[in-house]
């Protein structure tokens, strides 16, 4: 009975990481679609940010969750590695967009009044 319970845990997260990656890249290809209108047309009017912030919100959010539960389940460990230059240049990225797209959340809502 476990091995299928398992067996299910494995499926559900392999399916989940599918569909989470095709989001990801769909989310790529609007993103690059909407900077090639901004290059084309040199109107900042015409930019959309909404796939920018959608697409790093959900990626900064995967990536600090994944360093958060990696140094949690090592917490008890006698041999815990200190964090990796990886891990803070991710930290330190996710951060950077985390700022940016509040900052484009605040330019949308001042243009709404």
């Amino acid at each position: 009975m476990s091995k299928i319970d398992e067996m299910d845990i494995k499926i559900s997260e392999k399916s989940a990481n599918i569909g989470y990656s095709v989001v990801v890249l769909l989310l790529g290809i609007w993103m690059i679609y909407e900077l090639i209108i901004l290059l084309v047309y040199m109107d900042v009017t015409q930019y959309n940010p909404i796939p920018t912030i959608i697409c790093t919100s959900g990626m900064s959010a995967q990536f600090i969750s994944n360093i958060y539960i990696k140094r949690k389940m090592t917490a008890g460990d006698e041999h815990k590695e200190p964090m990796n230059i990886n891990d803070k240049l991710t930290i330190i990225f996710c951060v950077f967009w985390i700022i940016v797209n509040i900052s484009e959340i605040v330019k949308m809502i001042s243009k709404l009044f």
